[in-house]
């Protein structure tokens, strides 16, 4: 899956700031498209295209930092959310290209120590 190129980002107690974390979806794109814009959400469990979300606590005012395009890779910032968030959580990136489509992407998993 695109430039997820890693199984497991850990975030522990003492860490105000952790990445950018780059994530590459120029394969994943039609060809000559590129990404306009990107909103990076988090939640609590492990989410894929058949997951409710709204049955998951929803971590990404706690956990997701910033989320910042680069052509068409998205650097993402991690925080530590608090005790409260400890566990794994899902970064579902939900992209619009630049002829209007939309599309959503699961990275699995965020641990939260």
């Amino acid at each position: 899956m695109m430039d997820f190129n890693r199984d497991v980002i850990t975030i522990r107690y003492y860490s105000d700031s952790w990445g950018p974390f780059v994530f590459d979806f120029t394969d994943a794109l039609p060809d000559g498209e590129t990404l306009s814009s990107v909103t990076v959400r988090s939640f609590l469990g492990r989410v894929k295209s058949s997951t409710d979300i709204l049955s998951l606590p929803e971590s990404t005012n706690n956990l997701v930092d910033i989320a910042v395009i680069d052509g068409n890779s998205v650097g993402v910032k991690l925080q530590y959310p608090g005790a409260a968030f400890a566990g794994n959580h899902s970064l579902v990136f939900e992209i619009q290209t630049s002829s209007g489509g939309k599309h959503a992407f699961f990275f699995y998993k965020v641990d939260v120590e």
